[in-house]
């Protein structure tokens, strides 16, 4: 879906609408931390998962301070928290939206499979889904990762379809991930849409 720019500002009545926003390995991340901002600014609360190629591009701390909560990693190892992590955000979760998807996690995911956190998530939230794509203009036309993304689309996952232009990679063309400002609004006006759908699914968890 193409996304229409609009600055204009809202803010919820009622109790917030909870987010969680996977950040993958893409050169866009540097964009991640603003769009958090622009969706907290809009009353969301926001819990970040990262992968761990993710982690190598941008610091967790980062994310942290601006999320004002833990940054989840790994279900292994010290940075995990108790229990397990997957289920514990599946059910916390109004909204799932990865921002920025790169091609390996669209893979992943469009196909079920689970080798991290990220995206062991997918496969077990059931909940609305929006995949923000960003990626060099040449791995976004290739023909695999066309096909995952119309498979992502197909199994009812929101596309919020990248823009064309200077990419974060030096190149010019399509894949730019969509800008927070615009993508923070997007989400906003679709709560207002399905705020009744929202609330219903949390009386069921």
């Amino acid at each position: 879906m193409t996304i229409k720019e609009d600055s204009a500002h809202h803010s919820f009545f009622g109790d917030p609408v909870q987010i969680i926003v996977g950040v993958s390995a893409s050169v866009a991340i540097y964009k991640a931390p603003v769009f958090i901002r622009r969706l907290i600014e809009r009353g969301f609360l926001c819990r970040v998962v990262m992968s761990e190629n993710a982690t190598k591009l941008m610091s967790p701390q980062l994310f942290e301070a601006v999320s004002d909560h833990h940054v989840y990693v790994s279900e292994f190892g010290h940075q995990r928290e108790k229990g397990m992590d997957h289920i514990t955000l599946k059910n916390w979760a109004d909204i799932l939206i990865y921002y920025p998807a790169s091609a390996n996690l669209i893979g992943n995911i469009a196909y079920g499979h689970a080798p991290d956190l990220i995206s062991t998530l997918y496969v077990a939230y059931s909940g609305p889904v929006f995949v923000a794509p960003a990626m060099n203009p040449d791995m976004l036309a290739h023909p695999m990762v066309r096909h995952n993304i119309r498979r992502l689309h197909r199994s009812g996952v929101e596309i919020l379809d990248p823009t064309t232009g200077i990419l974060a990679c030096g190149e010019a063309g399509p894949g730019k991930l969509v800008e927070p400002e615009a993508t923070a609004d997007h989400l906003k006006r679709w709560v207002d849409v399905h705020r009744a759908n929202i609330d219903a699914r949390r009386r069921w968890h």
